[in-house]
């Protein structure tokens, strides 16, 4: 399905709900596994600040939570002084509340500690700043710096993924499916290319199709690091894949 829908647009800065909602615009599913826990390492200090602002981009994909943080600190300006610090007070147990909830969910409190449900408004009140930043970001510059280079989309929405899917034609074409005739002469020589690759032989890598690619046909293309990876001692899990041209996803790296 991943090659029939042409891949997902990698030039998005939150690419996991670009490639979710680019499987259900093409008719798949999206099944949640609550109960999956993956460990987090903390990442440097300079990351962490790093990835304040191009977190809060994100956003920018997700209307409704959009407006809920933009409106945050507008609604504590103007709410009267005398009535503030009951608000925050309240504003912070709810916070604190929903992050318990959360935690208990699909048994994490196995996993979670209960001081992370209450430094949920912290979080809340560094959500509601960063949002500001990222619009202004994308208003000045267009986008949000990320690697040496600006990313103006945080990830496109159902209705313009669904119109792409409707119309038969993807950002990114799949490669055309080959005759059957033609199957057991490209596993031959798939398998003479595999040996080339242990060091058995010589010459151009072979291509998906079969034969040896045209110099820069195809060619490996350092992509991104995702953009909330913590596990600093691993390797960004979409670090490289050998794509035909780069901030495109065709292919399962």
């Amino acid at each position: 399905m991943f090659l029939r829908m042409g891949g997902y647009d990698g030039d998005t800065m939150f690419e996991n709900l670009e490639l979710i909602r680019t499987v259900l615009a093409h008719g798949g599913r999206e099944r949640r596994a609550g109960g999956l826990f993956v460990r987090r390492l903390p990442p440097s200090t300079d990351r962490f600040w790093a990835q304040r602002v191009r977190q809060a981009y994100d956003d920018l994909a997700q209307p409704a939570r959009l407006v809920f943080f933009l409106a945050l600190l507008p609604a504590l300006a103007v709410t009267p002084s005398r009535h503030r610090l009951r608000a925050v007070a309240a504003g912070a147990g709810v916070a604190v509340v929903l992050a318990e909830v959360g935690r208990c969910r699909d048994g994490g409190r196995a996993y979670f500690p209960r001081t992370a449900s209450l430094l949920a408004p912290v979080w809340v009140a560094e959500r509601a700043v960063c949002v500001w930043w990222a619009l202004a970001l994308r208003l000045l510059l267009g986008g949000i710096r990320y690697r040496g280079g600006v990313v103006p989309t945080a990830a496109h929405s159902m209705r313009v993924l669904s119109r792409r899917a409707a119309r038969g034609s993807p950002r990114f074409t799949s490669p055309a499916p080959e005759p059957p005739e033609q199957r057991p002469e490209r596993a031959a020589r798939s398998d003479a290319g595999a040996g080339s690759r242990d060091g058995a032989g010589t010459g151009p890598p072979a291509q998906p199709g079969g034969g040896s690619a045209p110099p820069g046909a195809r060619k490996p293309a350092t992509l991104c690091d995702p953009s909330q990876n913590g596990l600093v001692a691993d390797r960004p899990h979409r670090h490289s894949a050998t794509v035909a041209r780069p901030g495109s996803m065709r292919e399962p790296s």
